[in-house]
């Protein structure tokens, strides 16, 4: 599966790949490899907004999720920001996320 396979996966998001590829190409956006044994088994796109923060873009994790969230802890506090954020519409991340100290920003109701 490709990144713009993985990005166009949720309809509720309004940026495409080549965003994504623009955002990185251009410096404004950060791409984190995880490697094993040579192998990309994992990464995550985002960048670091106006407040300090750190916004995930996209993720993907082969292996263990929970290691690659402590790379993503990681990488936030060598950019020196304070906070990480990311959305989703998935169900499953609310108890990852609970799980890593993350909490709910932001609520949506459908009308």
């Amino acid at each position: 599966m490709g990144l713009g396979e993985l990005l166009i996966k949720d309809p509720e998001q309004d940026w495409i790949p080549e965003d994504v590829y623009y955002q990185i190409k251009s410096g404004q956006s950060h791409c984190v490899l995880g490697l094993t044994d040579g192998v990309i088994d994992g990464f995550f796109v985002g960048q670091v907004l106006k407040d300090g923060s750190f916004f995930a873009w996209v993720g993907y994790c082969q292996r263990d999720v929970d290691s690659g969230l402590k790379i993503l802890d990681s990488f936030a506090k060598q950019l020196n920001c304070k906070k990480i954020k990311f959305a989703t519409g998935r169900s499953g991340w609310a108890r990852l996320a609970k799980r890593h100290g993350y909490k709910p920003t932001i609520w949506v109701k459908e009308l």
